[in-house]
């Protein structure tokens, strides 16, 4: 995933990955470097990470392997964390007190999905040289995405994602 990335990045591309799964993030990150601002949006906090008799699985905890706060394997080939500081969580609100406390430590700024009209300004108080949007089906209303399995009843309609992050991502 990160050499179609990087190679789609050089060629001045915007790349587009599609998933199932939120860690495939990783490869995007260590493609783009860790200047790089990441929008994560998704329903669920994903900042869980392992305890020492549990391992969390990869969907729990794959904002908390993007930033560095969950440890990740050792087969990365270049592992890059995204700095805390460069990440907008919009959307977590089903994510628990203790993953947005997590959040918080590490300087993620959060923005429920009902004000996803301050994407754009969180998007530009960030020192990020390029960025990385990140949608998960779980922040989206069901009728919009009708084969997502965690899909929200009263999610966030993609239009009101798409009104909200073109004026912070130009010339980014």
């Amino acid at each position: 995933i990160g050499d179609a990335v990087e190679a789609a990045w050089e060629r001045n591309r915007f790349p587009i990955v599609l998933s199932r799964s939120g860690y495939v993030s990783l490869g995007v990150i260590d493609a783009l470097g860790e200047r790089t601002g990441v929008v994560w949006a998704s329903g669920r906090g994903d900042y869980r990470k392992g305890g020492w008799l549990q391992r969390k699985s990869l969907d729990q905890s794959s904002l908390a392997l993007l930033t560095g706060r969950a440890k990740r394997d050792k087969l990365a080939v270049r592992p890059t964390p995204a700095n805390g500081a460069r990440v907008i969580a919009l959307g977590t609100d089903r994510g628990s007190d203790s993953e947005h406390r997590a959040m918080m430590e590490d300087g993620i700024r959060t923005v429920p999905a009902r004000e996803v009209d301050r994407l754009a300004s969180e998007v530009e108080e960030t020192e990020a040289d390029g960025w990385y949007l990140h949608v998960d089906c779980s922040l989206l209303a069901r009728a919009s995405v009708p084969g997502a399995d965690d899909a929200m009843e009263r999610g966030l309609d993609p239009a009101r994602l798409t009104d909200a992050a073109p004026g912070g991502f130009t010339g980014r």
